[in-house]
């Protein structure tokens, strides 16, 4: 019941961060962006760029005088979506939250994000961020959205979300989940009209323990199989790498030589920008205070999760499909982001531990790839 009245709690919070979301919050001095709230109440078949007054949805009315409708792909979604920003910008992100068993977390996760770049506090990151990028904040689907599962079942217990629905404690949450989790045809047609350049997902497999929801580590089948509690956060990136360097990276190629020095590999991994913005997000994670995933939770999982020989391994932490399983398509929403739109594309997972800490983690990893993908802030070199 605890766990059910914070849930419904961060739902009332993300419906206010939502709802108060004005005309002309970016100021008189924002660079032309505007706010549409996508709500079920939006009609479908309806694209971005149509007339206003019609019925394609409520008119947003932006502070440089333009006027942005609403659109109806939260309808096609399923959920709602929310844009913010700068339209004419080149960098485009999408920030989408998917929970696989519950979604008290990243509920709290999008209110905070919405909170964030809609408040009138001083902020040094809010004014460059929202000139230069325009954003996608996907929340997870709420109970009133259609198609959505609600956050509350019969008896007020909590009803699993996504694949976990199923997960009777057997296996470990798949490093690459096939975007099983949280993608759908209507999200498909709004990537294809947002176009992202940056797709942060954030997924998370943690919640419901001890009610036979939660995905645990161990034998398979095994209820009493130890969980990932204090795993630590995880990250799958997807990035363009030139094959000669990826089927070397594959290979197992050594990244020191005897001495100690970084190889041919280790520094054409180190100079692409891709692979680095990686690197800086994982580092601000573990600056901001919160758990990174280690080689110690490798061994305990990588004989459980069937999709581990799809990836190789970057840096701790941090993994990347291999090239063969990368040629196969769709290992993910990151990997599907990749191949569309060449966007860069960085998973963050979460498993068990307090909800606040699976949200805090999260919200470090979001941080970290805007701050650096944007150039907000000059980092010192990734360790």
């Amino acid at each position: 019941m605890e766990r059910l009245a914070d849930a419904r709690r961060w739902e009332a919070e993300l419906r206010e961060a939502a709802g108060g979301l004005q005309p002309g919050w970016l100021g008189p001095g924002a660079a032309g962006g505007a706010i549409a709230s996508l709500s079920s109440e939006a009609s479908s078949g309806t694209s971005e760029g149509t007339a206003s007054g019609t019925a394609q949805g409520p008119a947003v009315q932006a502070p440089g005088g333009s006027v942005e409708p609403a659109t109806g792909w939260g309808a096609r979604a399923g959920r709602p979506i929310y844009f913010l920003g700068s339209e004419g910008s080149r960098e485009r992100v999408w920030l989408q939250c998917d929970a696989a068993v519950e979604g008290q977390a990243m509920t709290g996760v999008a209110a905070t994000v919405l909170r964030s770049l809609t408040g009138d506090a001083l902020s040094r990151y809010r004014p460059l961020l929202l000139a230069r990028a325009r954003i996608a904040v996907v929340p997870p689907p709420m109970g009133d959205a259609p198609g959505g599962s609600s956050l509350s079942g019969a008896a007020g217990a909590l009803r699993p979300w996504g694949p976990g629905a199923t997960a009777t404690g057997a296996g470990v949450p798949p490093l690459l989940d096939a975007a099983t989790l949280g993608l759908s045809p209507g999200l498909v047609t709004a990537l294809d009209a947002f176009a992202p350049t940056l797709v942060v997902h954030l997924q998370d497999w943690g919640g419901g323990a001890g009610e036979g929801k939660a995905w645990r580590a161990g034998t398979r089948g095994s209820r009493d199989a130890a969980g990932l509690a204090g795993a630590g956060l995880r990250q799958v990136e997807s990035f363009y790498m030139a094959p000669e360097l990826h089927e070397r990276l594959g290979a197992g190629g050594a990244r020191r030589t005897w001495l100690g020095r970084p190889t041919a590999l280790a520094r054409a991994l180190a100079a692409h920008p891709d692979a680095g913005t990686g690197a800086h997000v994982r580092r601000h994670v573990v600056q901001m205070g919160f758990r990174a995933f280690d080689s110690s939770w490798e061994r305990r999982v990588m004989r459980e999760d069937p999709s581990w020989p799809a990836v190789v391994r970057l840096a701790v932490g941090r993994y990347v499909p291999r090239l063969e399983w990368r040629r196969l398509g769709a290992g993910s929403l990151g990997e599907i982001a990749l191949q569309r739109y060449g966007a860069l594309g960085i998973c963050g997972q979460t498993f068990d531990s307090p909800p606040g800490e699976r949200a805090g983690a999260a919200l470090a990893l979001a941080e970290g790839a805007l701050i650096y993908r944007l150039g907000l802030e000059t980092g010192g070199p990734a360790k």
